[in-house]
């Protein structure tokens, strides 16, 4: 089960790397808007959602999570805002280097809460950020306040998604609303600045660009169910910095490709000790 789990976050990185760099790059070009691309993300990944829920019959939603869901709503809310702003300001090997903050930060949550964290955990804990210092060194940190944030916001998402699909909600109920919430908001967004951006739907580069967006949603949304919240966050952050390292230099032309290699190296060490504790 943690091999599938770990097979589509992998799959996820290389359709959301895919996504996420085409956007970059024609937002550069002044060929698509910021707000646009968040409506595009979020359109393909609600529809995801729901058609799977419906064809399968697995959209299950409980009243009960609304205590839960509601406030991880107006979060998710926050985190797509500044996730598209980081993305267009900050270099994709830097926004994927700094999210990997949000592992250590859900290990701490965990020592708050009560659960006591091993020696390997710790352990991995410090190559992690021994890592992250090293790689600080060969980073732009242009827009990296962005990127911080969402590191941080992600913590409190990810645990009350995980908690939502644990007790209440099928996975499909659950991304299903956070996504058509999300969809409505740049929407409304799109059609008060820029509604004329709503005729590139028909170009064939945006039409893959936005599948994968979807796509890489519902794979990664769905791996949560096969792996506990902190190795397929783990796995998915490791993924996307690799994705992006390789994005950024062949694709950005960004400089410290193999420095930038030697410093995930160390992250994935750290997160193997992490893994191998649980």
């Amino acid at each position: 089960m943690l091999a599938l789990g770990l097979f589509l976050i992998f799959l996820s990185s290389l359709l959301g790397e895919f996504s996420d760099s085409v956007g970059k790059k024609q937002i550069s070009l002044g060929k698509e808007n910021l707000y646009f691309l968040g409506f595009i993300n979020y359109f393909w990944a609600a529809l995801f959602f729901l058609v799977i829920g419906l064809v399968r019959d697995s959209f299950v939603f409980s009243l009960a999570s609304l205590p839960t869901l509601l406030p991880r709503l107006v979060l998710e809310v926050a985190q797509a805002q500044v996730g598209l702003m980081a993305l267009v300001r900050a270099d994709r090997s830097t926004f994927s280097f700094l999210r990997i903050l949000t592992i250590p930060l859900l290990l701490i949550v965990d020592l708050w809460l009560g659960y006591r964290l091993s020696l390997p955990q710790l352990l991995g804990l410090g190559i992690i950020t021994i890592g992250i210092i090293f790689v600080s060194r060969g980073l732009s940190w242009r827009g990296s306040g962005y990127a911080l944030f969402t590191a941080i916001n992600a913590v409190a998402t990810i645990s009350l998604y995980k908690y939502d699909i644990t007790h209440f909600n099928s996975v499909e109920a659950e991304q299903g609303i956070v996504t058509l919430v999300l969809l409505l908001y740049f929407l409304t967004i799109v059609l008060v600045t820029r509604p004329r951006d709503l005729l590139a739907l028909k170009q064939p580069l945006f039409l893959g660009q936005y599948f994968s967006i979807g796509a890489g949603t519902y794979l990664a949304s769905l791996a949560y169910n096969f792996a506990p919240a902190s190795i397929i966050t783990g796995a998915k952050r490791a993924f996307d910095i690799l994705t992006a390292i390789f994005a950024g230099h062949f694709y950005f032309k960004e400089k410290h490709f193999m420095f930038k290699l030697l410093a995930l190296g160390l992250i994935v060490i750290g997160l193997g000790f992490m893994f191998f504790a649980t």
